[in-house]
């Protein structure tokens, strides 16, 4: 499956800075979780401890995304899938 692009994605971006879950600052880490949310991704890989892998990111992206019927991608680091 393809990542969804333009409107859908900058307007889920713009109302997970709006909300809290990412720094207005770092709105392209947004547009990532935006993308692997719309797109309907078992889950986002990333390195990003700072703004993604983190407790409030994964309790507001819970509330947001079920609100608007979005699946909830896991927020994972690539050592999580390593064996």
């Amino acid at each position: 499956m393809d990542s969804p692009s333009g409107v859908k994605i900058e307007k889920l971006a713009e109302e997970y800075v709006r909300r809290g879950i990412i720094p207005k600052q770092y709105v392209f880490d947004a547009y990532h979780v935006a993308s692997a949310s719309l797109g309907g991704f078992e889950a986002l890989v990333t390195w990003n401890f700072e703004y993604i892998l983190r407790e409030k990111t994964e309790r507001l992206l819970e509330i947001i995304n079920r609100e608007k019927s979005i699946r909830i991608p896991w927020l994972r680091n690539p050592e999580v899938y390593v064996w």
